[in-house]
């Protein structure tokens, strides 16, 4: 488990890599919800060897799959 403090201004995603890179995840499967869906945020846990369950925003104009039930 990590903990990273940041200015009360500052929008949680926009740490998430930062904080990602601090913790193993490679085999899992990243659960956020629809404000960690940057494309950055979603290639980094792609490329950590992991896979993200994370919903596209309604006016994403490319949305990518979620799959909800496994």
């Amino acid at each position: 488990m990590e903990f990273l403090l940041s200015a009360g201004n500052d929008h949680d995603s926009v740490h998430a890599v930062e904080l990602l890179e601090k913790v193993r995840i490679r085999g899992s499967a990243v659960l956020a919800d629809r404000a960690y869906g940057a494309r950055a945020i979603r290639e980094d846990i792609s490329a950590h060897g992991a896979s993200y369950v994370i919903p596209p925003k309604s006016n994403v104009s490319d949305p990518w799959p979620v799959l909800w039930a496994g």
